[in-house]
């Protein structure tokens, strides 16, 4: 046979294959990669009594790393969920998925409810047009109550996008969703509901690599609830109606957001900010402190992570670096490297800037992370008032402030910080060290913050013995 005979027939078998692989029916398959997707999901549970509307809209924030592996034709899913408010706890949640995202028993075990965290696959192969139902009811007994939740949706794939060497299938959901669920481990403590509604979903599967990208509910429940409801100290037997309003955003994190997203505060030195005058936690901060280096963590009440490191020599700053999500839970990174007057910023997705400083001596820090002024302030000259330009990554501009300082006798300095534009200057006490301990914002009518409670109490109860002694 000659060689141009073979290649022909190669060519015809290429041609033949090739559709039959593309016409296989999608699966979820075993990662490779550790999956790490967040989780936004707002929601309103309320119940009607009377003229009362009884429950409270809640912003629920998680991230979650995922390990997939085989099991059988199954996938076996071992998930650490992380809650993204201020405590940051870690919960670790085990499923099985079949091939095509059914929820299967894993150790005896029934999954918990629907709907399911994966999107049901179709028995065919996935082409735009493509429509198919699925429908699924998961039943139990918990704490003597049934539990049920039921499922009817429609499934069509709008498009296939060829992106980054992978098919993506861009699908969108409709149907009715039922639950009656329970919360609390006894009757008299018992608060239940049972609603049903439109569900409106949307979905980005990766056919190639077998996994989702980003999936969206959205869903009106409505039906009746009862037990013992927001605000009551029993339960009663009567039912009300009631009602779930819910929807969540879940996206696969991108490699270059990995580690901020979820970043768990470290540090030695934890401090709060308080609005005033309700005194409503709007912060906390974790700071870790060396000799040449601060890393300064910050998570607002709004969901809003910021990581923030400055690198110190001879008491001048030379480099600055941060990492923050927003509150749709995307990252992004940005870095200041100082070079006598000016800096280069350097921000994820805009292009480098350079600015030139309005004074000479520069630090880098946005409202609220004073600990990050703290070593350039450490090293002001004693004998008179001097300025200091604090550049604000945020908001891309200078704050010019003129800083006095003395010495507090028995250990540690008082700072007043008079920025250009305010009436009123600040105060910062500063352990002998370098600690923060103390701030006095009188320009910030809205805030107040306590930082490092412990060392603050020691100082002022040394401070407060020596006068004694003294007097």
């Amino acid at each position: 046979m000659s060689r141009a005979r073979i290649t022909l027939i190669a060519a015809a078998l290429t041609v033949m294959v090739a559709p039959v692989q593309h016409a296989q029916a999608p699966r979820y398959l075993p990662q490779r990669d550790t999956l790490v997707i967040t989780a936004r999901n707002p929601f309103h549970m309320f119940f009607v009594r009377g003229s009362d509307t009884l429950g409270n809209a809640v912003l629920s924030r998680d991230l979650t790393r995922q390990v997939w592996r085989a099991k059988g034709d199954a996938v076996d899913i071992e998930v650490l969920r992380r809650d993204l408010d201020f405590a940051r706890k870690d919960t670790v949640i085990h499923s099985l998925a079949g091939p095509d995202g059914h929820a299967l028993p894993r150790d005896g075990h029934a999954p918990y409810g629907l709907p399911s965290s994966l999107m049901p696959l179709p028995s065919v192969a996935i082409r735009p047009g493509l429509e198919w139902r699925d429908s699924s009811v998961i039943a139990r007994d918990t704490n003597d109550f049934k539990v049920r939740f039921e499922w009817v949706m429609t499934y069509r794939v709008r498009r296939v996008i060829d992106t980054l060497g992978s098919k993506v299938a861009d699908v969108v959901a409709d149907g009715r969703y039922r639950m009656r669920d329970q919360w609390g481990d006894t009757a008299k403590k018992r608060l239940w509901i049972d609603v049903q509604g439109p569900d409106h979903e949307t979905f980005l599967f990766d056919i190639t690599r077998g996994r989702l990208a980003y999936r969206s509910w959205d869903m009106k429940l409505r039906g009746w609830g009862g037990g013992k409801l927001p605000g009551d100290s029993v339960a009663t037997p009567d039912s009300v109606p009631a009602g779930l309003d819910s929807k969540t955003f879940d996206r696969l994190v991108p490699a270059e957001e990995l580690g901020i997203v979820g970043y768990r505060q470290r540090g030695r030195d934890t401090s709060l900010t308080f609005t005033v005058p309700d005194l409503g936690l709007a912060g906390v901060h974790v700071i870790d402190r060396s000799a040449d280096s601060i890393v300064s963590t910050h998570i607002r009440g709004d969901g809003d992570v910021t990581v923030e490191r400055a690198v110190f020599a001879k008491g001048a700053l030379v480099r600055f670096a941060r990492a923050w999500s927003d509150t749709a839970l995307r990252g992004y990174r940005e870095t200041v490297t100082i070079r006598g007057d000016s800096l280069q910023v350097a921000r994820t997705g805009a292009p480098s800037r350079a600015l030139r400083s309005p004074v000479r001596r520069i630090g880098v820090g946005d409202i609220g992370r004073e600990e990050l002024l703290v070593p350039l302030l450490m090293n002001l000259p004693d004998d008179s008032a001097a300025s200091l330009a604090v550049f604000r990554p945020k908001f891309r501009k200078f704050d010019v402030v003129k800083v006095g300082r003395r010495h507090v006798e028995g250990g540690g300095w008082v700072f007043e910080l008079s920025w250009n534009g305010t009436e009123e200057s600040d105060v910062w006490l500063v352990t002998e060290d370098g600690d923060l301990i103390l701030t006095e914002k009188r320009s910030d009518e809205y805030t107040r913050r306590v930082p490092n409670q412990m060392r603050r109490v020691q100082l002022m109860s040394e401070l407060s013995s020596r006068a004694k002694k003294g007097s």
